[in-house]
């Protein structure tokens, strides 16, 4: 397994036109279910956050595309030069999945707040309901996360 800490890593977020818009919950759940304990073997080389279906704006330019997915990958020592290189491969991952018919990436250049560990999160009500019903007690309110985010964020 790679050590995430010791290597560089580049974020991502990835959008995925589909062929029918019915099925962009199940193929964005279906992202979350098969990559989100990938890859097998190195769990540091890329991590799919979470697969979202989305609404552009009338007029933004990103109607056609109804999932986002970001991701973190590792920058590997043999691709110095390729920095993205372990993201092309979980592009070409997402543009094999079946309903899916165009992929565009957004790469972070920087991030704000640095480090993320300082980044703001908010729980809904809802959210926060399903996350005591599974038992998760780390958090201890809906709301904002002030100051901060409890970390990964168990309810969306």
């Amino acid at each position: 397994m790679s050590n995430g800490s010791g290597r560089p890593r580049i974020r991502a977020w990835f959008y995925l036109q589909v062929d029918d818009v019915a099925n962009a919950n199940s193929i964005a759940t279906d992202i979350y279910k098969q990559y989100k304990n990938g890859p097998a073997g190195d769990l540091d080389r890329y991590v799919v956050i979470r697969a979202s279906v989305i609404r552009a704006s009338e007029n933004s330019g990103l109607e056609r595309f109804k999932i986002v997915v970001p991701v973190d990958a590792i920058v590997l020592e043999e691709k110095p030069d390729d920095e993205e290189f372990v993201l092309d491969e979980v592009e070409d991952y997402f543009r094999k999945i079946e309903g899916v018919i165009d992929v565009a990436r957004v790469v972070d250049e920087e991030n704000v707040p640095e480090p993320p560990h300082f980044t703001q999160g908010y729980i809904n009500d809802s959210e926060f309901a399903q996350g005591k019903k599974i038992g998760i007690t780390d958090v201890t309110h809906s709301g904002r996360q002030y100051p901060l985010s409890p970390g990964s964020n168990k309810w969306g």
